[in-house]
């Protein structure tokens, strides 16, 4: 698989982004809500996964949004969408590790002295494909009959 330059990836995230911020509200609704349900059901899937010793790592896990304008001290493992805080981006963050939980990224990964007990990435691995297809159902729906292609022309 060839590799994107970083020039050709921020020229297509400003497309992306300049596409995305004018679509009409219902169509940025429903695919909020789209992310939102998927970004809900990663960290439950996640919390589930966790191994649990006094509950700090379980309790970190959150899902965060760019409106929020809020992100947890040291959140060290993230997933689902680029961190941004743009309020009119379409987005939700799973995240993992606060100032209690720092050590997230010590389980997930391992150190010298402690094997690995991965729990988020082996999680969202096995969810990505029924999130993605949520999303995008989502967005063909809510295109349907607003005359708008997709940028794929779906």
């Amino acid at each position: 698989m060839a590799r994107m330059s970083a020039e050709a990836r921020a020229s297509i995230d400003r497309m992306r982004r300049a596409w995305t911020h004018n679509l009409p509200r219902r169509v940025k609704d429903q695919l909020q809500a789209a992310v939102d349900k998927g970004a809900g059901e990663l960290a439950s899937a996640v919390r589930r996964a966790v191994p649990i010793d006094q509950g700090d790592l379980y309790q970190s896990i959150l899902v965060v949004h760019p409106y929020d304008q809020w992100m947890p001290a040291n959140p060290n493992v993230r997933g689902i969408g680029a961190v941004t805080h743009d309020p009119k981006a379409i987005s939700a963050d799973v995240v993992a590790g606060d100032e209690k939980a720092f050590y997230a990224a010590f389980v997930e990964h391992g150190t010298k002295d402690q094997p690995a007990q991965p729990y988020f990435w082996p999680t969202w691995r096995s969810m990505r494909k029924r999130i993605k297809s949520r999303i995008a159902r989502a967005f063909r729906v809510a295109l349907n009959g607003t005359g708008i292609k997709g940028p794929t022309g779906a």
